[in-house]
């Protein structure tokens, strides 16, 4: 039975792979994401339907092109799937075994990994991580304080550590962006990190 729950896991993290793959080519064109508009082909324009939309398999069937013009498909897509997958796995394998429960500490990762996966590759593509990222990683942040602080149970470190943490790496890192070793949003990304 705990199989099965892995096999669950891999898949959700493929489906939320999937979503990441539009998140990424979306953002830096400012196409919508979240409305109506539907999946297509980046050469001809074809209009992708579900069955050309099954993270993985659908690639394996295509054979890595175009249903329509038999463009070649970026491999980027199935790694992408495939990467969230095997991370959503991971973290179950760590956080939900029965020797370690841990559903905490399972839906901080669920949330973290996408983002992280964003922020990597958009950073790739356009060289700028999008100001979402660090925010939502702060925002987990607090709520790991929070919880450690009133004893819910996220995690027993103490709010002293966590803002050490937060300088001991930000502030090296502004240091490297102020001689142009990096961006900005990379300082913001590591000290929300």
């Amino acid at each position: 039975m705990e199989k099965i729950y892995y096999i669950f896991a891999f898949i959700f993290g493929i489906v939320i792979g999937s979503f990441l793959n539009v998140v990424i080519y979306r953002v830096p064109r400012k196409i919508s994401f979240a409305g109506t508009a539907r999946s297509v082909c980046t050469s001809c324009g074809y209009q992708l339907r579900w069955f050309d939309l099954i993270p993985l398999l659908s690639y394996i069937f295509l054979r890595g092109k175009c249903r329509k013009c038999g463009e070649h498909i970026s491999l980027r897509y199935p790694a992408v799937e495939f990467i969230t997958g095997v991370l959503y796995l991971a973290a179950f394998v760590k956080f939900m075994n029965p020797l370690e429960f841990k559903p905490a500490e399972f839906a901080v990762c669920a949330v973290l990994f996408p983002i992280l996966i964003i922020a990597s590759f958009l950073d790739i593509d356009t060289g700028e991580v999008p100001y979402f990222c660090p925010v939502c990683i702060a925002a987990l942040g607090v709520i790991s304080v929070v919880c450690s602080l009133t004893g819910v149970g996220y995690t027993d470190v103490t709010l002293f550590w966590h803002i050490l943490g937060a300088f001991v790496i930000a502030v090296p890192f502004a240091v490297i962006c102020f001689f142009g070793g990096m961006g900005g949003a990379d300082v913001q990304l590591m000290a929300a990190a």
